[in-house]
């Protein structure tokens, strides 16, 4: 009788370890689907981010302020492991170089090619390949229409005839068409924040050699 009762424990016993270490198993592996999901979730979206700059910011206080102006928007942003500021997509990027530069919150030691991410441009380029103009204009134009004012804008440059004078543009003239409810052609700060784009394309270029006008068919 009591050895009968033994079995019965240790054959319950028996079956509830067993039970308790599949369960054991199910908990680990669903813990561990989990924790994959959650990892694919958070990184794999920074995989596809896109350079806000093409270099690192390294004074803190330049980083800082660029971090808390991206912020300030809404917009969700990473620092990947080579210091890099990226965010979801290049239209985020281009409204945010927008900004930034309209605000004077873009370092001055960036180089233009840095910011617009291209390659450095040199005198025989300018002269030789006029891809280049094209390039820049498309890029101007893009970043342009980021901006909740205008609906369309293009962008014409002028050439220097001095083919020492880097970059060679020396003068530029934005053809803009505002949305109906905007008052950026009467805005003198909101002209302002497209002149700096574009001065910040391009040498010794100044608001002088820059017009800024409503485009129309």
């Amino acid at each position: 009788m009591n050895k009968s009762n033994n079995g019965c424990i240790f054959s319950l016993i028996l079956r509830y370890w067993k039970k308790e270490k599949l369960l054991k198993n199910i908990y680990l592996i669903a813990a561990g689907i989990m924790i994959a999901a959650i990892l694919i979730i958070i990184l794999l979206p920074r995989q596809n981010m896109v350079p806000l700059i093409a270099v690192p910011i390294h004074v803190k206080e330049d980083h800082d302020k660029i971090i808390l102006r991206i912020n300030q928007e809404g917009i969700t942003s990473f620092v990947t492991e080579a210091g890099l500021i990226t965010v979801a997509d290049k239209y985020t990027a281009r409204r945010m170089r927008f900004i930034l530069i309209s605000e004077d919150l873009m370092p001055k030691y960036i180089e233009p090619w840095h910011i617009f991410n291209i390659r450095e441009w040199t005198i025989t380029d300018v002269i030789i390949n006029k891809m280049f103009r094209r390039n820049i204009t498309k890029i101007l134009s893009d970043h342009i229409k980021t901006s909740d004012d205008v609906d369309n804008a293009n962008v014409f440059l002028l050439e220097s005839s001095n083919r020492w004078f880097r970059g060679g543009i020396i003068g530029a003239i934005i053809s803009i068409t505002p949305n109906q409810e905007s008052d950026i052609l009467q805005n003198t700060e909101k002209i302002n924040s497209i002149k700096k784009l574009v001065k910040s394309a391009f040498y010794r270029m100044n608001d002088e050699r820059i017009i800024v006008r409503e485009w129309k068919r």
